[in-house]
């Protein structure tokens, strides 16, 4: 999904993640991001499921 935002006046298209364009390796790709950053989704699993969403 491609959504339309307008920044300091000017408009500007974003991608956004939603359930169409997810996949199992963007959800591997995210949840490795997560761990690099010091949030441990619990399990590289290409899931996101509870613990991926309670990572405090």
């Amino acid at each position: 999904m491609i959504i339309d935002s307008l920044i300091d006046g000017r408009m500007e298209w974003s991608r956004v993640l939603c359930e169409n364009n997810i996949s199992p390796e963007v959800i591997a790709r995210i949840q490795k991001a997560m761990q690099k950053a010091y949030h441990d989704p619990k399990y590289i699993d290409d899931v996101i499921g509870w613990r991926t969403n309670n990572n405090q």
